[in-house]
């Protein structure tokens, strides 16, 4: 049996560095064994722990992208929010503009519509009594001829009137398309 050796007795020996191994009574080859397993169990505790770290600082950092990922989504959608109400403002302000608008051009259609009726009412007027005014002169004789005459001139008079009213009609309508779409 092996017995603990002495200072004396380990003299010839091999130091390994450490009391215990030295202390121990196992050749030189079994010693080595020995560290050598030592050595092989350190680095595998060594780069588990490296190897868990590494997880772990993996996963920290996928939290913390995610979480910055996350933030940066909730800042877009605040900023398209933002976007949505000024575009709505915008609209609204743009729609009160036309609506505007249209309610001058309208005003404005109004008045030209009604200086137009009083001066087809006028022009109206201004023939009848006219024609008053001729029949009364007139003898009954001539009367019979100069109605046919007057009769055919007023006919063609007014075949001439509506027309040029209604030319007059589309400009009015043309100008008040051109106020509204320009």
């Amino acid at each position: 049996m092996c017995k603990l050796k002495s200072s004396s007795e380990g003299a010839g020996m091999q130091k390994t560095g450490s009391q215990v191994l030295d202390s121990i009574c196992i050749s030189e080859a079994e010693k080595e064994a020995v560290l050598t397993l030592i050595r092989e169990e350190v680095h595998t505790h060594v780069c588990l722990g490296f190897t868990r770290l590494h997880r772990s600082l993996t996963r920290f950092y996928s939290h913390t992208v995610s979480f910055q990922i996350i933030t940066k989504e909730v800042e877009t959608n605040d900023w398209k929010k933002k976007y949505e109400q000024c575009k709505q403002e915008v609209d609204e302000m743009r729609l009160e503009n036309t609506l505007l608008k249209l309610h001058f051009v309208a005003s404005h259609y109004r008045k030209i519509v009604a200086e137009y009726e009083n001066t087809i009412a006028q022009m109206i007027g201004a023939y009848q009594s006219k024609l008053r005014n001729d029949g009364a002169d007139r003898k009954p004789e001539e009367g019979a001829d100069e109605e046919r005459v007057s009769g055919t001139s007023s006919a063609a008079e007014g075949t001439t009137l509506i027309p040029r009213l209604c030319t007059r009609k589309r400009i009015i309508q043309h100008n008040f398309l051109c106020v509204i779409t320009g």
